[in-house]
């Protein structure tokens, strides 16, 4: 099915309304990312693949988070965020085989456990401030740590990381986002696309 939602979103996590009132000035920023979000819902995302500038970066390739899961906290003064997303591992492993094929540059990667598919990655606030908004916006209360355990109830679409090096010539990032068109494409599911930035 071909990309049926996308998104340029920031990422200042003051934006989350459960660690500011007033969203440091930026309540129309907020209003326009819960409709985005809207849009992604009325879509039937299924899948969210996100490409922020944080994350785990690995120079002179596009970072793949190869886990299970995503999990992370925010704090604000005295608020605190948690989140703990599921992550789409076989979609990243096509993404992976295809970018090969293109010879664009990858790197899967994951963090702590020695099996991807008991691996948390580390989620931050260009990862979890868009998410909030799209179907990823409840406060995980104790599951905000890559040591947690997965929720009993998850919500949401599954959810892809990337993050792609500054260091990498412009012609590889076209050439990728012709992999993802290609893979979005031929997969089944409805899939929404964000460039998280600021």
């Amino acid at each position: 099915m071909p990309l049926v939602a996308a998104q340029i979103a920031p990422h200042g996590f003051a934006l989350i309304h459960d660690v500011s009132d007033d969203a440091e000035g930026g309540l129309k920023t907020r209003h326009a990312m819960e409709q985005a979000g809207k849009a992604f819902s009325d879509a039937g995302v299924e899948v969210i693949v996100l490409a922020g500038p944080h994350g785990v970066r690995v120079d002179g390739t596009i970072c793949l988070d190869n886990v299970a899961r995503g999990a992370g906290t925010l704090i604000r003064g005295d608020r605190t965020v948690e989140m703990n997303v599921p992550c789409d591992r076989e979609l990243v492993l096509e993404i992976d085989r295809r970018c090969h094929e293109a010879g664009v540059p990858t790197a899967l990667a994951g963090y702590a456990g020695n099996r991807s598919d008991q691996s948390v990655m580390p989620m931050d606030w260009g990862a979890m401030t868009p998410l909030w908004f799209n179907g990823h916006g409840q406060n995980r209360v104790g599951y905000g740590s890559v040591l947690a355990p997965a929720p009993d109830d998850d919500h949401g679409p599954l959810v892809v990381l990337l993050t792609p090096s500054r260091t990498l010539p412009r012609q590889a990032m076209v050439d990728f986002g012709r992999v993802l068109g290609e893979t979005f494409r031929d997969d089944p599911r409805p899939i929404g696309f964000i460039a998280s930035c600021d």
